[in-house]
């Protein structure tokens, strides 16, 4: 991640700051990670109930329970983490509809269910297994909390003017503390376990040792700074205070709301901008000591390097522990920063974006994680090999500021200790060709600057140079040419480098390094001439009157490609100009461009290696001719462009920082031309790297993710330009990160980019693989198909397709390292594009062949004495004629004897069964009617039940019920019962005789015609 942090907190009952204690650490763009003892910092997400990742500003964490963390921030972010699932989930204890932003959050460390959450507008919440909102002393409803700490049981909260403290009794303010701040506002406070404490704010720090003990002011008090983050320790049973703290402007700034109308809501209160500084001091018995010493502003465009501010101090009893931060991007006391709401101002803090996690302490030092590991870059090739770079330019004349870390300055010692190490592999670059650039064109260079210039280039591996134009203008040449005296020959007066064999001209050189030079470099991969001119001054001729040996250019050019061709020899070219007069935007073009491309060409050249301000760029030379050759322009050893897909000045697309690795194919040299094929390889340059997961690690199986790798370059300082209109400097500061894949190119040159060399792999590419992005579409997430319908590879593309459920670990390389990071993939339907690759047929073993079944032993012999040797003994089997006549004779089966049929004593026949269709079986009966009838719950919403449409045949009424008939209970009566039967009937008729009857209306009956065809059941 590469968005600042904010808080951080150690895992319960394990000791604070420690290399051995688990911790966690928050901050903007919902950053949340996790340290592992061995294992290092890994990132962890947020995720809605939809898989989205979520990005809240997180500005507090705590973590009270081995089985439990919270983290807080603005907008009412609440989120919780539960060790059973491993997630990170909105807190469903926090209040509903909650939108206030908060600040902080801390747990009693001996009682891990009483916790606060504090923020702005009076917020405290109480934790009771829910978030419940706390009443507050009068006066502080309005009041914004910024911080809240546990010293011992008692909590302290940072109210302005006030400090707010609870025993368990509710909240009151400590009346000790006012006295004493007289005024003076607290923005952060901090705690130790025994109940000793420090709260700070502009221009004050106050401390105690103990509850009972009184406040103190600090023995040196911290004038014209604002702490920003805080930590407690003890120094000789003392408290004491460690600080990140921002010098001059305020923290926090107050609310800017616009003006309401009387029939308008009230105005949103706005959260608080991030810091944005943060520079470490500590508290010793000698006063405040400066921890990075990188407080100084500067005064010119080349600042001096800024430190990642710290946000958040972890630490133990002695304070020693992490210091975790990063730039907010916002605006600084130093003019570095854009702290404009406008659009322009978050396009620049997004830009120039850092995270940063430092161990401070001086004993032992954390390991390096294991998901970052040393690869060293692939040189098997061979062919001879030759590193190429330029423009370590500073803005201006920047001698004075050698011990401020400038940019320019730390990325060119980075580029040769790059060299080294490849040299170190073998068949590595023989050495460093500097194409040039140190000041601006405008800029003379004088003694100082040379030395300089001379100081950060020639220590380490060889370096060979090229003059460019503020080395000569204006008289310098001798300045140049003095201060690189000691260069190795024949580039300077020293000896030459290994496997360098100089050619000599017919003029002689002065004392002093040469202007214009030529060697031959041998080694394993095959020898290569290398020839260096002087267009500095614009032209070969132009830049004639200043050369070093005195004579004209362009024959000596001629002669030494043609001596080279006449030897077999391929050659290449680097000078300072571009020589294709076409191209746009034109930068640092020769005037003779064209001709002398033209003489490259004919003379033999295999390509032409020059100086392009803050870009890599490849293209062809002479421009529009018919026979070419490639000519390389580098430059991005200085400063990087803010402006993206631009045709006014160097863009940013092409800018990133690096070194060429220029490769001659010695073997494919051309006899009738000489010319060898040479191709580059771009090694980003950088001292950190990540990867980071745009959509998470935790995915759904075919639904397409994005990855991104990010090379943290050398920490130096910047170009940041003086603010103008509108409040927006100019120019701004350049992306302190390389992206792999790089940002993307929409110009007309796009096929002009040299892009950096990276690698992602997957290490189950059944589970998932990087596959390429559909080049006509501006959706990142949406994969090219292939002829076969499928998806491509693509270790190219940060795109991912999850394939199927299961693990995977994935790995981004580049610059001679690698970060690795496991990809969790969840088990879900199979959708296109991404469900088209079916898992490795190895994952699925055979099953072992089956074993036949052994035979048992057959049975032991009895012993004599046995009582089973009584038994008889099986009669020996049948001769073989007996057998014969047996198959031959088939024997007659015994005849079967008739069995009587008894008869059976019946009292009356059973009833004849009716006939019955046969043809359909019956339907099967409608099941009875559900119980569940839209519960309503508390909130009042009916839930609407969908049911799945279906359409079933039943059958009629009749059939409804099941009905079992046995023939037994239904069998007739015998006969004597039907004689009494009619006996009785009988005499009812006579005893009825003499009565009169009563006359009756007819009434009807309803009769009822049950159907005989099944009906259907309506539709729900």
């Amino acid at each position: 991640a590469r968005a600042p942090l904010t808080a951080a907190a150690t895992a319960p009952g394990q000791p604070a700051g420690a290399l051995e204690s688990a911790a966690l650490a928050v901050g903007q763009e919902g950053t949340v990670l996790r340290y592992a003892p061995g294992g290092g910092w890994t990132r962890e997400f947020l995720l809605s109930s939809s898989g989205a990742v979520s990005k809240p500003l997180l500005r507090g964490v705590a973590w009270p329970e081995p089985g439990r963390a919270h983290a807080v921030g603005d907008l009412g972010a609440m989120w919780l983490w539960r060790a059973e699932t491993g997630l990170w989930e909105r807190d469903p204890a926090a209040p509903v509809g909650f939108e206030k932003h908060l600040m902080g959050i801390a747990f009693a460390p001996s009682d891990p269910l009483r916790g606060y959450a504090v923020g702005k507008e009076g917020t405290i919440l109480r934790y009771d297994k829910s978030w419940l909102p706390e009443t507050v002393p009068d006066g502080f409803a309005t009041r914004h909390f910024t911080g809240i700490a546990f010293a011992g049981n008692q909590a302290i909260v940072a109210a302005g003017e006030d400090l707010l403290v609870n025993d368990g009794a509710g909240w009151r303010a400590d009346a000790d503390a006012k006295a004493l701040l007289n005024g003076a506002r607290i923005v952060v406070v901090a705690g130790l376990p025994d109940g000793g404490a420090v709260a700070a704010g502009p221009d004050i720090v106050i401390e105690r040792d103990s509850p009972s003990d009184p406040w103190r002011r600090s023995a040196q008090p911290l004038l014209g700074v604002t702490p920003v983050a805080l930590a407690a320790y003890r120094l000789n049973g003392a408290v004491r205070a460690l600080a990140a703290v921002q010098p001059q402007l305020p923290y926090p700034v107050s609310d800017v709301l616009p003006e309401v109308g009387p029939d308008s809501p009230p105005a949103i209160i706005p959260a608080f901008p991030l810091p944005a500084d943060g520079y470490l001091v500590r508290e010793t018995q000698d006063g405040w000591r400066d921890e990075q010493r990188t407080a100084y502003a500067g005064s010119s465009a080349d600042r001096p390097v800024k430190s990642d501010p710290i946000g958040a101090l972890l630490v133990d009893a002695g304070g020693e522990g992490w210091a975790l931060g990063g730039w907010s991007g916002e605006s600084d006391a130093a003019g570095r920063g854009n702290g404009s709401r406008s659009g322009q101002g978050t396009a620049d803090r997004a830009r120039v974006q850092t995270a940063a996690i430092l161990r401070y302490a001086t004993g032992a030092q954390p390991a390096q994680p294991p998901a970052l590991t040393k690869t060293g870059t692939n040189l098997d090739a061979a062919v001879a090999r030759f590193a190429v770079a330029g423009h370590a330019a500073c803005a201006e004349a920047c001698a004075d500021l050698r011990d401020e870390s400038l940019g320019p300055d730390r990325t060119l010692r980075a580029a040769k200790d790059l060299v080294a190490a490849l040299a170190a592999q073998g068949n590595g670059p023989r050495m460093l060709l500097y194409t040039g650039g140190r000041l601006p064109t405008e800029q003379k260079l004088d003694e100082r600057e040379a030395a300089r210039f001379a100081g950060l280039l020639l220590p380490g591996v060889p370096a060979y140079a090229a003059p460019s134009a503020a080395d000569t203008a204006e008289g310098a040449a001798g300045t140049f040419t003095d201060a690189f005296t000691a260069a190795p020959a024949p580039f300077g007066g020293g000896l030459p480098a290994e496997g360098v064999a100089p050619t000599t001209g017919a003029a002689t050189a002065r004392p002093g390094a040469r202007t214009h030079y030529a060697f031959d470099s041998l080694g394993a991969g095959g020898t290569v001439r290398v020839v260096v001119i002087d267009n500095s001054a614009g032209s070969l001729a132009d830049s004639d009157p200043h050369q070093n040996p005195p004579e004209p250019q362009l024959p000596w050019l001629i002669a030494t490609l043609d001596e080279a061709k006449r030897q077999g020899v391929p050659s290449i070219v680097m000078g300072s100009r571009d020589l294709n007069t076409r191209f746009a935007p034109a930068l640092n073009v020769a005037t003779d461009g064209d001709e002398v491309a033209q003489v490259l060409v004919d003379h033999g050249a295999s390509a032409y290696f020059f100086e392009r301000p803050e870009e890599n760029r490849v293209y062809p030379i002479p421009s529009g001719a018919l026979t070419t050759i490639p000519s390389f322009g580098t430059g991005t050893l200085g400063y990087r462009s803010a402006q993206a897909n631009t045709t006014t000045g160097p863009d940013s697309v092409f800018g990133d920082a690096g070194l060429l690795l220029a490769e001659v194919d010695t073997a494919k040299r051309d006899a009738a031309t000489n010319r060898a094929p040479v191709t580059v390889r771009l090694l980003p340059i950088i001292d950190e790297l990540t990867l980071q997961a745009v959509d998470g690690t935790l995915l759904r199986r075919s639904r397409p993710s994005l990855f991104q790798g990010l090379g943290r370059r050398p920490v130096g300082g910047d170009r940041w330009g003086a603010a103008v209109g509108g409040g927006d400097p100019q120019p701004p500061g350049s992306d302190p990160y390389t992206a792999l894949p790089p940002q993307l190119c929409s110009g007309a040159t796009c096929a002009t980019r040299i892009a950096p060399e990276y690698e992602f792999t997957s290490s189950d590419p059944d589970i998932g693989d990087f596959v390429a992005q559909d080049p006509s579409s501006t959706n990142l997430r949406k994969p090219a198909i292939g002829p076969d319908d499928k998806v491509i590879s693509d270790h190219k593309s940060g795109l991912f397709c999850p394939f199927n459920a299961g693990t995977t670990t994935i790995t981004v390389k580049t610059g001679g390292i690698a970060y690795s990071a496991k990809v969790t993939v969840q088990a879900g339907s199979v959708q296109r594009p991404c469900g088209t690759r079916p898992l490795d047929a190895t994952r699925f073993k055979p099953p072992a062949p089956a074993t036949p079944p052994t035979s048992p032993p057959p049975p032991a012999s009895v012993p004599a004495d046995s009582p089973l040797s009584l038994v008889p003994p099986t009669p020996p089997p049948a001769a073989e004629q007996e057998r014969e006549r047996e198959r031959r004779e088939p024997r007659q089966n015994p005849p079967v004897q008739p069995v009587a049929t008894p008869i059976p004593i019946v009292d009356e026949p059973p009833p004849q069964q009716r006939n019955t269709p046969t043809s359909n079986p019956p339907a099967t009966p409608p099941p009875p009617a559900s119980s569940f009838a839209r519960p309503i719950p508390p909130g009042g919403a009916v839930i609407r039940v969908h049911e799945e449409k279906r359409e079933e045949e039943v059958a009629p009424d009749s059939s409804a019920a099941a009905v079992a008939y046995r023939y037994s209970d239904h069998a007739p009566v015998g006969v004597y019962l039907y004689g009494l039967v009619v006996l009785a009937a009988f005499a009812g008729a006579t005893l009825r005789l003499g009565l009169k009857r009563r006359s009756r209306g007819v009434e009807h009956a309803a009769v009822h015609t049950p159907s005989t065809l099944p009906y259907r059941r309506r539709r729900p």
